[in-house]
């Protein structure tokens, strides 16, 4: 258990500094979230996210907290659902405290729910992973009420389709919830509004690949020598990824949601003495990316 205990320090050390030097402010999501908490009736897709702002509220420090443990928590978890040794495991933990577009954005932006969406999701795949796959369906439906990609991305990371069991039930609950007509273009035509914002991000290595850090270079690098499970999980999980460009406005917050198995695959593949440098190195290129 060092492994994970080591992961966890480091992520809280990390997130901390990142409360440190951010300026928290409320995104466009984080409105329709308070609205939420307000009991107000939103446009889809809010209207399918409405357990955690009915759980925290329409106060902002609520939020933090839990968006900030949430993110602290995926390190410990990463380095659970990557395995190896104690280095392999900090490794990966810290490969993830440099991922803005993921980790430290409930410093940036508390009032969302892709955090504590990706710990659980994460938490489902671990258990999957130890064959506990009732414990991994039950958080996978609980992390999709959270955000509904979640169950998606977790049977991606674990190639378990048992996980996708939990979609049927989060249909139920959605098809029960009531919805508010669309209040904005983006929400009445996605695919049309997605297609005019990222018409030149396709384009564009600083938007697509910069935000991965090293990770842009040591996933390919390691890829030939991988085995074939690891491959699948990681080409599956881009390709949903990136997929959610062609129906959404973000890019990072997105396609970095296909991080874990990526980092796996780095993590499991890096000698062990060059480990620190890369750390070093991908921490000041993610930053650079922002």
């Amino acid at each position: 258990m060092a492994g994970p205990l080591l992961a966890l320090a480091w992520c809280a050390a990390s997130f901390a500094l990142w409360v440190y030097c951010a300026q928290p402010r409320l995104s466009p999501d984080g409105i329709y979230y308070l609205r939420v908490a307000c009991r107000k009736t939103v446009p889809s897709p809010y209207s399918r996210r409405t357990l955690l702002p009915l759980l925290l509220g329409e106060r902002v420090w609520p939020w933090r907290v839990a968006t900030g443990a949430a993110a602290v928590a995926c390190g410990p978890l990463l380095a659970l659902y990557v395995g190896g040794g104690w280095q392999q495991e900090v490794f990966s933990a810290a490969l993830l405290s440099g991922l803005f577009g993921i980790f430290a954005l409930p410093a940036h932006l508390p009032v969302l729910v892709d955090a504590p969406a990706m710990a659980l999701a994460l938490a489902a795949a671990v258990a999957a992973q130890h064959g506990v796959f009732l414990v991994a369906v039950v958080a996978a439906a609980v992390a999709g009420l959270f955000h509904e990609r979640a169950p998606v991305f977790a049977a991606a990371w674990s190639l378990c389709p048992w996980l996708l069991l939990a979609l049927p039930v989060l249909g139920a609950v959605w098809a029960c919830t009531p919805t508010a007509p669309p209040d904005a273009p983006w929400l009445e035509h996605p695919m049309i509004e997605a297609r005019k914002t990222q018409a030149a991000a396709w384009h564009d290595w600083k938007s697509m690949l910069a935000p991965w850090g090293v990770l842009a270079l040591l996933a390919p690098l390691e890829a030939p020598r991988a085995g074939g499970a690891a491959i699948w999980s990681c080409l599956l999980s881009l390709a949903l990824g990136y997929g959610q460009l062609l129906m959404a406005q973000d890019r990072a917050r997105l396609f970095l949601w296909a991080a874990p198995p990526v980092i796996a695959l780095v993590a499991r593949g890096t000698p062990t003495w060059l480990m620190p440098l890369l750390v070093v190195v991908h921490l000041v290129v993610s930053e650079r990316s922002i």
